[in-house]
Protein backbone atom coordinates (compact mmCIF):
# COMPACT_ATOMS: atom_id res chain seq x y z
CA UNK A 1 0.00 0.00 0.00
CA UNK A 2 3.29 2.32 0.45
CA UNK A 3 4.31 1.90 -2.90
CA UNK A 4 0.42 2.42 -4.08
CA UNK A 5 0.01 5.70 -2.23
CA UNK A 6 2.90 7.34 -4.30
CA UNK A 7 1.93 5.92 -7.69
CA UNK A 8 -1.47 7.70 -6.95
CA UNK A 9 0.74 10.83 -5.97
CA UNK A 10 -1.34 13.97 -7.27
CA UNK A 11 -4.50 12.05 -8.38
CA UNK A 12 -7.76 13.54 -6.76
CA UNK A 13 -10.07 10.84 -6.99
CA UNK A 14 -10.70 8.14 -4.15
CA UNK A 15 -8.79 5.13 -4.32
CA UNK A 16 -10.65 1.71 -4.75
CA UNK A 17 -8.12 -0.60 -3.09
CA UNK A 18 -8.87 -4.74 -3.58
CA UNK A 19 -7.95 -6.35 -0.15
CA UNK A 20 -6.19 -9.76 -0.63
CA UNK A 21 -7.02 -12.30 3.10
CA UNK A 22 -4.42 -14.98 2.33
CA UNK A 23 -1.25 -15.31 0.40
CA UNK A 24 -1.72 -17.67 -2.36
CA UNK A 25 -0.06 -20.87 -0.82
CA UNK A 26 -2.28 -20.36 2.45
CA UNK A 27 -5.09 -21.62 -0.06
CA UNK A 28 -8.19 -21.72 2.41
CA UNK A 29 -5.90 -21.56 6.00
CA UNK A 30 -8.56 -18.91 7.56
CA UNK A 31 -7.08 -19.92 10.94
CA UNK A 32 -4.37 -17.67 9.99
CA UNK A 33 -6.91 -14.64 10.43
CA UNK A 34 -8.92 -15.68 12.98
CA UNK A 35 -6.01 -16.41 15.55
CA UNK A 36 -4.86 -13.11 14.44
CA UNK A 37 -1.78 -13.96 12.68
CA UNK A 38 -1.88 -11.55 10.05
CA UNK A 39 -3.24 -8.50 12.17
CA UNK A 40 -0.28 -6.38 12.09
CA UNK A 41 -0.29 -6.93 8.15
CA UNK A 42 -3.56 -5.34 7.75
CA UNK A 43 -2.98 -2.84 10.43
CA UNK A 44 0.57 -1.78 8.33
CA UNK A 45 -1.92 -1.14 5.43
CA UNK A 46 -4.09 0.57 7.15
CA UNK A 47 -1.77 2.70 8.41
CA UNK A 48 0.58 3.45 5.02
CA UNK A 49 -2.96 4.24 3.55
CA UNK A 50 -3.49 6.68 6.13
CA UNK A 51 -0.03 8.38 6.00
CA UNK A 52 0.13 8.06 2.23
CA UNK A 53 -3.40 10.65 1.89
CA UNK A 54 -5.67 7.57 0.62
CA UNK A 55 -7.32 6.99 4.50
CA UNK A 56 -10.99 7.23 3.19
CA UNK A 57 -9.91 4.64 0.29
CA UNK A 58 -12.86 1.85 -0.50
CA UNK A 59 -11.87 -1.36 0.38
CA UNK A 60 -12.88 -4.67 -1.15
CA UNK A 61 -12.12 -6.54 1.66
CA UNK A 62 -11.28 -10.55 0.26
CA UNK A 63 -12.79 -9.51 -3.13
CA UNK A 64 -14.50 -11.77 -5.36
CA UNK A 65 -14.41 -14.16 -2.68
CA UNK A 66 -17.14 -16.32 -4.39
CA UNK A 67 -14.71 -17.87 -7.23
CA UNK A 68 -12.04 -20.45 -7.03
CA UNK A 69 -8.99 -18.40 -8.57
CA UNK A 70 -8.03 -16.76 -5.01
CA UNK A 71 -6.38 -18.44 -2.05
CA UNK A 72 -9.47 -16.67 0.02
CA UNK A 73 -12.29 -18.01 -2.58
CA UNK A 74 -15.11 -19.76 -0.34
CA UNK A 75 -17.53 -22.33 -0.44
CA UNK A 76 -20.82 -22.43 1.38
CA UNK A 77 -19.32 -24.92 4.14
CA UNK A 78 -16.30 -22.03 4.98
CA UNK A 79 -18.76 -18.76 4.75
CA UNK A 80 -18.79 -18.69 8.52
CA UNK A 81 -15.07 -18.19 8.39
CA UNK A 82 -15.23 -15.71 5.75
CA UNK A 83 -17.57 -13.78 7.25
CA UNK A 84 -15.66 -14.07 11.22
CA UNK A 85 -12.26 -13.07 8.66
CA UNK A 86 -13.99 -10.28 7.14
CA UNK A 87 -15.08 -8.53 10.77
CA UNK A 88 -12.16 -8.97 11.91
CA UNK A 89 -10.08 -7.28 8.97
CA UNK A 90 -12.48 -4.46 9.12
CA UNK A 91 -12.38 -3.95 13.03
CA UNK A 92 -8.60 -3.63 13.08
CA UNK A 93 -8.18 -1.54 9.52
CA UNK A 94 -10.66 0.91 11.04
CA UNK A 95 -9.78 1.41 14.03
CA UNK A 96 -5.87 2.59 12.24
CA UNK A 97 -7.77 4.53 9.89
CA UNK A 98 -12.24 5.52 11.05
CA UNK A 99 -12.57 7.26 7.10
CA UNK A 100 -11.61 3.87 5.21
CA UNK A 101 -15.16 2.41 3.70
CA UNK A 102 -15.28 -1.18 3.78
CA UNK A 103 -16.95 -2.94 0.61
CA UNK A 104 -18.28 -6.22 0.43
CA UNK A 105 -17.44 -7.70 -3.01
CA UNK A 106 -18.21 -10.91 -5.35
CA UNK A 107 -17.93 -11.56 -8.81
CA UNK A 108 -20.93 -11.80 -10.90
CA UNK A 109 -22.55 -14.93 -12.47
CA UNK A 110 -20.37 -17.27 -10.29
CA UNK A 111 -22.43 -19.50 -7.66
CA UNK A 112 -21.03 -20.31 -4.16
CA UNK A 113 -19.03 -24.19 -5.06
CA UNK A 114 -22.13 -25.91 -2.63
CA UNK A 115 -24.93 -23.44 -2.82
CA UNK A 116 -28.81 -24.28 -2.45
CA UNK A 117 -29.66 -20.79 -3.97
CA UNK A 118 -28.33 -18.91 -6.68
CA UNK A 119 -28.01 -16.39 -4.52
CA UNK A 120 -25.99 -17.63 -1.77
CA UNK A 121 -22.52 -15.99 -2.60
CA UNK A 122 -24.69 -12.83 -1.21
CA UNK A 123 -26.98 -13.82 0.97
CA UNK A 124 -24.24 -16.58 3.05
CA UNK A 125 -21.55 -14.45 2.73
CA UNK A 126 -22.48 -11.04 3.93
CA UNK A 127 -20.41 -10.05 7.23
CA UNK A 128 -23.07 -8.07 8.55
CA UNK A 129 -24.81 -3.86 8.02
CA UNK A 130 -22.32 -3.17 10.88
CA UNK A 131 -18.94 -3.98 8.90
CA UNK A 132 -19.92 -3.13 5.63
CA UNK A 133 -20.55 0.47 3.82
CA UNK A 134 -21.46 -1.12 0.47
CA UNK A 135 -21.85 -3.68 -2.07
CA UNK A 136 -20.05 -4.29 -4.81
CA UNK A 137 -19.63 -6.48 -7.75
CA UNK A 138 -17.16 -7.27 -10.45
CA UNK A 139 -18.75 -8.09 -14.14
CA UNK A 140 -17.28 -8.67 -17.61
CA UNK A 141 -18.79 -8.89 -20.71
CA UNK A 142 -17.81 -13.13 -20.88
CA UNK A 143 -19.06 -16.75 -20.10
CA UNK A 144 -22.92 -16.55 -19.29
CA UNK A 145 -22.79 -12.69 -19.12
CA UNK A 146 -21.70 -12.39 -22.82
CA UNK A 147 -24.43 -9.73 -23.75
CA UNK A 148 -25.73 -8.69 -27.50
CA UNK A 149 -29.53 -7.71 -27.24
CA UNK A 150 -32.19 -7.34 -25.03
CA UNK A 151 -32.59 -10.87 -23.68
CA UNK A 152 -28.99 -12.12 -23.21
CA UNK A 153 -28.56 -8.64 -21.24
CA UNK A 154 -31.27 -10.08 -19.59
CA UNK A 155 -29.88 -12.94 -18.25
CA UNK A 156 -26.50 -11.39 -17.96
CA UNK A 157 -27.92 -9.05 -15.14
CA UNK A 158 -29.89 -12.31 -13.30
CA UNK A 159 -27.51 -15.64 -14.20
CA UNK A 160 -29.02 -18.57 -13.96
CA UNK A 161 -25.55 -19.69 -11.96
CA UNK A 162 -25.34 -16.95 -9.17
CA UNK A 163 -25.83 -13.32 -8.69
CA UNK A 164 -25.81 -10.81 -10.78
CA UNK A 165 -26.11 -6.97 -11.41
CA UNK A 166 -29.66 -6.47 -10.79
CA UNK A 167 -29.42 -9.02 -7.79
CA UNK A 168 -26.68 -7.13 -6.27
CA UNK A 169 -27.79 -3.47 -6.77
CA UNK A 170 -31.30 -5.32 -5.07
CA UNK A 171 -29.22 -6.53 -2.09
CA UNK A 172 -27.89 -2.85 -1.72
CA UNK A 173 -31.15 -1.35 -1.04
CA UNK A 174 -32.31 -4.03 1.13
CA UNK A 175 -29.19 -3.30 3.40
CA UNK A 176 -29.66 0.13 2.71
CA UNK A 177 -26.04 0.15 1.55
CA UNK A 178 -23.98 1.87 -1.37
CA UNK A 179 -23.43 0.01 -4.81
CA UNK A 180 -20.27 -0.06 -6.87
CA UNK A 181 -18.74 -1.97 -9.80
CA UNK A 182 -14.96 -1.55 -8.88
CA UNK A 183 -14.05 -3.80 -12.29
CA UNK A 184 -16.49 -3.91 -15.44
CA UNK A 185 -15.27 -4.00 -18.94
CA UNK A 186 -15.46 -6.08 -22.38
CA UNK A 187 -13.27 -9.18 -22.35
CA UNK A 188 -10.74 -10.13 -25.79
CA UNK A 189 -9.91 -13.49 -24.58
CA UNK A 190 -10.01 -16.35 -26.48
CA UNK A 191 -13.33 -18.41 -26.34
CA UNK A 192 -14.27 -16.58 -23.52
CA UNK A 193 -15.06 -12.71 -23.92
CA UNK A 194 -17.87 -11.13 -26.63
CA UNK A 195 -14.62 -9.13 -27.85
CA UNK A 196 -15.13 -6.16 -29.51
CA UNK A 197 -18.74 -5.01 -28.06
CA UNK A 198 -20.07 -1.40 -28.07
CA UNK A 199 -24.13 -2.73 -27.01
CA UNK A 200 -21.95 -4.21 -23.81
CA UNK A 201 -20.54 -0.27 -23.11
CA UNK A 202 -24.00 1.07 -23.91
CA UNK A 203 -25.89 -0.93 -21.58
CA UNK A 204 -23.46 -0.56 -18.37
CA UNK A 205 -23.93 2.80 -18.91
CA UNK A 206 -27.96 2.53 -19.14
CA UNK A 207 -27.42 0.45 -15.87
CA UNK A 208 -25.60 2.82 -13.96
CA UNK A 209 -27.95 5.76 -14.50
CA UNK A 210 -31.06 3.52 -13.95
CA UNK A 211 -29.55 3.32 -10.15
CA UNK A 212 -27.37 6.16 -9.61
CA UNK A 213 -29.83 6.58 -6.42
CA UNK A 214 -27.44 4.05 -4.67
CA UNK A 215 -24.37 3.75 -7.27
CA UNK A 216 -21.20 5.20 -5.24
CA UNK A 217 -18.56 4.32 -8.22
CA UNK A 218 -17.75 2.74 -11.35
CA UNK A 219 -14.61 1.12 -12.77
CA UNK A 220 -13.67 0.12 -16.53
CA UNK A 221 -10.95 -2.81 -15.93
CA UNK A 222 -8.28 -1.17 -18.89
CA UNK A 223 -5.94 -4.41 -19.79
CA UNK A 224 -4.04 -4.99 -22.61
CA UNK A 225 -2.64 -7.98 -21.55
CA UNK A 226 -3.58 -11.16 -23.47
CA UNK A 227 -5.61 -13.44 -21.56
CA UNK A 228 -8.38 -10.57 -21.70
CA UNK A 229 -7.00 -7.79 -24.26
CA UNK A 230 -9.47 -4.96 -23.71
CA UNK A 231 -7.79 -2.28 -23.57
CA UNK A 232 -10.13 1.35 -24.60
CA UNK A 233 -6.96 3.45 -24.06
CA UNK A 234 -3.17 2.99 -24.29
CA UNK A 235 -3.40 1.24 -26.40
CA UNK A 236 -6.78 0.57 -28.15
CA UNK A 237 -7.75 -2.52 -28.49
CA UNK A 238 -11.38 -2.48 -29.02
CA UNK A 239 -11.59 0.48 -31.24
CA UNK A 240 -15.74 0.22 -31.63
CA UNK A 241 -16.29 -0.33 -27.63
CA UNK A 242 -13.93 2.85 -26.96
CA UNK A 243 -15.91 4.71 -29.33
CA UNK A 244 -19.06 3.86 -27.11
CA UNK A 245 -17.35 4.43 -24.03
CA UNK A 246 -15.94 8.09 -25.34
CA UNK A 247 -20.04 8.70 -26.39
CA UNK A 248 -21.85 7.19 -23.02
CA UNK A 249 -18.72 8.26 -20.49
Amino acid sequence: SGWTSTLLRGYKGRFAYGLPLLPSNRRGQWNDILSGQHDYVFRKIARELRAGGRGDAAIRVGLEANGDWFAWGVTADTADEFRAAFRRVVSIMNAESPALTFWFDVSAGYGLRGQKNRLDALTLLYPGDRYVDGISMDHYDFYELRAVNAATWARAVKPVKGPGLADAVAFARAHRKGFAVPEWGVHGGAGIGGGDNPYFIQKMYNFFMANRDVLVFECYFNEPDPYIRNALFSPVQMPKSSAAYRRWF
